[in-house]
């Protein structure tokens, strides 16, 4: 009753604004496990409309890290739909790229997951989501538009072709296998009823959408920058013993995954190998060289996207993408290459190994992207 009497006094409410983002923050309870004597959790759906439409400017305002994310994080993950979708208006004109990401699992999460409750409300913060993904060019939306089309074909928003077709072009390449089966296929879909059995329209717009995306797609155009949730900072060592050299890379991902380190040689006269290649324990490895020479190694670090753990939901047996993990794949990992030169020389005595010289160069500052096809 407290929060419904607050939600009354509109933005007269902002004397109250601290104890009320704390009170969301702390009322929360995870929305998986039903708690009976408040399944949807009334209270925080009312405080959500109050901080996130009637105070959104002074909730903005506050601490990120102690207040806004926390909160942010809370209203995303309410059970109630309509609840959620009282952060609408605020995701699509408030937040800036690095408050996006500050919240990217939860935010994915509400996009590609309808609520437990109030279903038919939670199309609002699922699109919202999507929108705002879109809007600061995050690669990461490219396949949530098919899952959100692929669950709504009898709805009117024609917003994922929208998004495909005029904000990410080609570089969103790699969906058209989806959209060719989409296109093959919606006639017998709208043959069964499924697609604008009562309007005809609405049917003729989503061919008309979908050609228009997939020649956008198609088409010989430059592909836009895209942003990523994710970044590694990193740093090659050597450390030198004849003609072995101890390599270790150190990999910080901000979004607390643990990154996989392959090693590989470039050139050099002999073979090279490593005793531990391709994992997260190969950031220490041991290379051996063979011959003397002068060699370039090189590390690449990778780490998965933030999406890898999602499981997509098939809806219909002929336009749904029978494996939308394959997409977990190609968007949103980040790699980082290194390279590192080793020089062997054989000027020592013949019963000792070669003498090694090593230098460890970074041979970029910025992640090495293709943005049609992921990390390179």
């Amino acid at each position: 009753k407290a929060a419904n009497a607050l939600r009354s006094f509109e933005s007269n409410a902002e004397p109250q604004l601290l104890p009320m983002l704390n009170a969301f923050i702390k009322n929360a309870t995870d929305p998986d496990v039903i708690v009976w004597n408040d399944p949807i959790q009334i209270a925080n759906g009312y405080l959500a409309d109050t901080l996130f439409n009637a105070l959104k400017d002074q909730t903005y305002a506050t601490d990120k890290k102690s207040l806004l994310y926390p909160a942010l994080e809370v209203g995303l993950k309410q059970p109630d739909g309509r609840a959620r979708g009282y952060l609408s208006t605020f995701l699509t004109q408030k937040l800036v790229l690095s408050d996006v990401q500050a919240v990217a699992p939860t935010l994915i999460a509400a996009v590609a997951t309808r609520s437990q409750a109030d279903t038919m409300f939670s199309e609002a913060i699922r699109y919202a989501g999507l929108e705002t993904l879109a809007k600061f060019k995050i690669e990461e939306a490219i396949p949530l538009c098919l899952m959100l089309k692929e669950q709504n074909w009898h709805g009117d928003n024609l917003e994922p072709f929208q998004i495909l077709r005029d904000i990410y072009g080609t570089a969103a390449k790699e969906v058209l296998p989806t959209l060719y089966t989409w296109k093959n296929n919606l006639p017998i879909f709208y043959a069964d009823g499924a697609i604008g059995g009562c309007c005809p329209g609405r049917y003729v717009g989503i061919v008309s959408n979908l050609n228009s995306t997939i020649a956008a797609l198609e088409a010989n155009t430059p592909a836009p920058t895209l942003n990523y949730f994710k970044t590694l900072n990193s740093v090659v060592n050597t450390r030198l013993s004849l003609s072995k050299i101890q390599l270790d890379a150190t990999a910080t991902d901000l979004a607390m995954a643990l990154p996989r380190f392959t090693w590989s040689k470039v050139s050099g006269p002999g073979l090279v190998s490593f005793s531990s290649n391709g994992s997260t324990a190969s950031a220490s490895t041991l290379a051996t060289l063979d011959t003397p020479g002068s060699y370039v190694l090189r590390v690449s670090i990778s780490s998965s996207s933030i999406m890898n753990a999602m499981i997509w939901w098939k809806p219909h047996r002929l336009l749904g993408y029978y494996d939308f993990q394959t997409y977990n794949n190609n968007y949103g990992t980040v790699s980082k290459d290194f390279t590192v030169v080793a020089l062997a020389t054989n000027n020592s005595p013949p019963d000792v190994p070669s003498n090694l010289t090593v230098t460890a160069a970074d041979t970029s500052n910025s992640l090495n992207w293709n943005p049609a096809y992921g990390a390179t």
